[in-house]
């Protein structure tokens, strides 16, 4: 797991630990195993309801963290899917729907750009490109939202000018980072099966 992942995990984690977060098995059948995690006084602050279908590997996440469907498409433990969380870039290709689970920043695109810029060989004491840059970073606003970056208009002739025609190729990742729930998610999970498996609710074939 990258460094980054894990600092973010313990984040999350740490979260959880700050609201007493306790584990509730709901249900426990051969096709599907129901947890609740939420704080032990019962309130809702960052509850997390999460439903493993084991004969088709899924995992349905709800609650105050947003909603979530993962599926594996075959029949999977609780146990297994709950490793599988760990590796956070392969839990979101698993993801069917969801709420959001990336965030773009605009500091973060510009960096991005010019990474990509300075790869390319631009120049960036030439006057020129100077006043681009600067009009560029003034327009870029104007093409980030919650789903992404979506440039056009005089920002795409920017990129298109300076870093080619292709330059769209890797931009869907330009600033873009996981959301801070998907960590949650993740966490909450973990924590839950180890405390369920601590109290000897859960088995080693569940």
């Amino acid at each position: 797991m990258m460094a980054e992942e894990t600092r973010k995990l313990l984040e999350a984690e740490k979260a959880f630990e700050r609201r007493g977060h306790k584990a509730t098995l709901v249900q426990n059948t051969d096709r599907y195993t129901v947890i609740d995690w939420r704080k032990a006084d019962g309130s809702g602050d960052y509850y997390v309801n999460y439903i493993i279908d084991k004969k088709r590997g899924s995992l349905i996440i709800s609650g105050d963290l947003g909603d979530c469907i993962a599926t594996w498409y075959n029949p999977n433990s609780v146990h297994n899917i709950t490793e599988y969380t760990r590796s956070i870039y392969y839990f979101i290709g698993k993801f069917q729907c969801s709420s959001d689970r990336f965030n773009w920043d605009e500091d973060d695109i510009i960096d991005d750009i010019e990474e990509e810029l300075k790869d390319s060989g631009v120049d960036f004491d030439d006057d020129d490109f100077k006043d681009d840059w600067e009009e560029f970073q003034d327009e870029l606003p104007n093409y980030v939202n919650a789903h992404g970056f979506f440039p056009n208009g005089e920002v795409a002739e920017f990129l298109d000018k300076y870093l080619g025609d292709d330059w769209w190729e890797g931009s869907s990742s330009w600033g873009r980072t996981v959301d801070p729930r998907v960590y949650l998610w993740v966490a909450g999970l973990n924590m839950a099966v180890d405390q369920l498996d601590e109290a000897g609710l859960l088995s080693e074939e569940d």
